[in-house]
């Protein structure tokens, strides 16, 4: 099935990498250590650019998940500030870089433990998530769903899924979950084609699913499988559903 689509299909921002966690801890300690008093957006974005910091554009794509997930807190015009959170997950991240460059005796072990904290702290962070009416926000509300009701998923049935919530189509999350069911048993295959800015369609760029793709697996829910472009839940999945029930 060739799907054509002016909707913007693509998971904005940035996953939840090394790098970008890194990008965090730089972000809070340049803030602690050149702000004496309040501070905004524009002028932490300024000062980390200044001192060598993650840069202007790094910013812009990292701290709205952020946001989104509850670890700072920010409009244009108010005070920028790191949540409680925001605060530990700056000592878990911080704490993990330090053990992996320590030789101490049961080193993976905390790391393990500590690695284990941060997802939990992810996961409540994905509530923020859940519950968001950003654009961001409904898309993951729609791979949760999609997850959760089918199990495993290939990347080109979220994003059919996506023009059928979010586009014309305005279907709900549980119909869209019923007509691919459907699909499937025809043995109906995706092709997406989006709109660029030229006016012209193309196939839809794996960037649009890779930030999100990233999350899930950083917080040890989804792992590949031998399909291409295809997920699976893991174990922690149904942990992770237990957790945001509680």
């Amino acid at each position: 099935m060739k799907i054509k689509t002016d909707i913007n299909l693509y998971f904005s921002g940035s996953g939840l990498t090394k790098d970008r966690c890194q990008d965090f801890v730089q972000l809070y300690e340049i803030a602690h250590s050149a702000f004496d008093g309040e501070y905004s957006y524009k002028e932490l974005q300024e000062k980390s650019t200044e001192l060598g910091g993650p840069g202007a554009s790094a910013i812009r794509t990292l701290i709205p998940l952020f946001k989104l997930m509850g670890f700072v807190d920010y409009s244009k015009a108010s005070i920028f500030r790191f949540t409680d959170d925001g605060k530990v997950f700056y000592y878990l991240e911080k704490s993990i870089i330090e053990l992996e460059q320590s030789e101490i005796q049961q080193r993976e072990l905390i790391i393990d433990y500590l690695c284990e904290a941060q997802r939990k702290l992810f996961w409540k962070g994905f509530m923020n998530l859940l519950q968001s009416d950003d654009e961001n926000g409904y898309k993951f509300r729609i791979a949760y769903s999609l997850f959760d009701s089918l199990g495993e998923i290939e990347w080109n049935e979220y994003l059919y899924s996506i023009y059928l919530v979010l586009g014309k189509e305005n279907h709900s999350i549980p119909d869209a979950i019923r007509i691919l069911k459907n699909n499937r048993r025809s043995k109906i295959s995706y092709e997406i084609y989006a709109k660029g800015r030229d006016g012209y369609y193309a196939p839809v760029a794996t960037t649009a699913t890779s930030y999100l793709k990233s999350i899930l697996e950083t917080a040890g829910l989804i792992e590949n499988t031998d399909k291409q472009n295809s997920s699976r839940v893991t174990e922690k999945f149904s942990d992770f559903k237990s957790f945001i029930n509680s």
